[in-house]
């Protein structure tokens, strides 16, 4: 009996043992995880649901998904959104993949837009100092490399990087060139802090940083928690995108889809036997999403008109780092 007595207290010391080491490894990696992330690139793992509103009706929703990798991060960001051509509803669907070092900085993207007018793809990859673009519109499709000064970040992520800037200041403007995944080149990317201050969203309190982004004559506003990832944003179109709880954003964004898909399905077929079908180019598609669209309305003539040039690049150099307005 002593003998098994004995043989029992060395199973369990061996087991504790074992386990002990298990967990310290595993903080040591967590923690050497943890100090490894970037000092200048704020991003939280996880996902998020966003519903967009327009005049107090759902008008569709944004799911983002970020995944932290041994050196970098995976960004997934999805789009629904629907808006009104003369009365009748169009529809936005886009999808963002990235690939990002651990500081933020580009690796590669894929983006694809589609609307009732059409399809747009773009794909971007980073080799040593050099993009390599290509984007595909209807039947065109076209390629082109730029020399990069210094690495980029995208534009959706401009936010991770002035977040963790120190000592923000309200009032101030902080400017920087971005890749732009909607129009495929490098951007300038204009943001004005207002504040940091408590904010209520989905009956939970958060203490948010406000930002203004520049967008033609208007100014957009973002409002981000302490890891960058968004609280409220403005799109366009008095469009306006509020998180929601994850538990509800799977069920809550499909609700959203079916009732605008049929919604658009039966507008379509009214349209279709009256003979006056619209279809809403992608050009204006990539302006809403990359926020550079500036009307109130949406009329016939944005649906047939040429598409618009892409906006021109920055004057500044090619880095992500926030630079204070002159």
């Amino acid at each position: 009996m002593k003998l098994f007595d004995i043989i029992g207290i060395v199973v369990v010391a061996v087991w504790l043992g074992l386990s002990g080491l298990f967990i310290y490894r595993a903080q040591s990696s967590s923690a050497s995880q943890s100090s490894q992330r970037s000092a200048e690139f704020v991003m939280r793992e996880g996902a998020t649901w966003l519903v967009l509103r327009r005049n107090t009706q759902d008008a569709g929703y944004v799911h983002q998904t970020r995944t932290e990798l041994a050196d970098g991060w995976l960004l997934e960001h999805d789009t629904y959104m629907v808006v009104d051509l003369l009365g009748e509803p169009q529809s936005i669907d886009a999808s963002v993949k990235t690939r990002l070092d651990i500081d933020g900085y580009l690796r590669q993207f894929t983006t694809e837009v589609r609307t009732s007018g059409g399809l747009f793809k773009a794909t971007g990859k980073v080799e040593g100092e050099t993009l390599r673009l290509s984007t595909t519109l209807g039947d065109d499709a076209t390629t082109e490399s730029i020399a990069l000064d210094e690495p980029v970040r995208l534009s959706i992520n401009a936010l991770n990087a002035l977040v963790a800037t120190d000592g923000l200041n309200p009032g101030e403007t902080y400017r920087a060139s971005y890749m732009d995944p909607y129009f495929a080149m490098l951007s300038p990317v204009e943001m004005r802090y207002i504040e940091n201050r408590e904010l209520e969203v989905y009956d939970e309190n958060f203490q948010a940083d406000h930002f203004r982004k520049r967008a033609g004559e208007r100014e957009l506003d973002f409002y981000v928690d302490a890891e960058a990832d968004l609280l409220i944003r403005a799109f366009p179109l008095r469009t306006t995108a509020a998180r929601i709880p994850a538990a509800l954003g799977k069920t809550r964004s499909a609700s959203i889809r079916r009732q605008l898909e049929t919604r658009n399905a039966d507008a379509a077929k009214e349209a279709g036997e009256a003979g006056e079908r619209k279809t809403l180019r992608v050009a204006v598609a990539r302006q809403i999403l990359a926020g550079h669209f500036s009307r109130d309305e949406l009329s016939l003539a944005d649906a047939n008109a040429p598409p618009a040039e892409r906006p021109a690049p920055a004057d500044d150099d090619q880095s992500g780092e926030m630079k204070i307005a002159e």
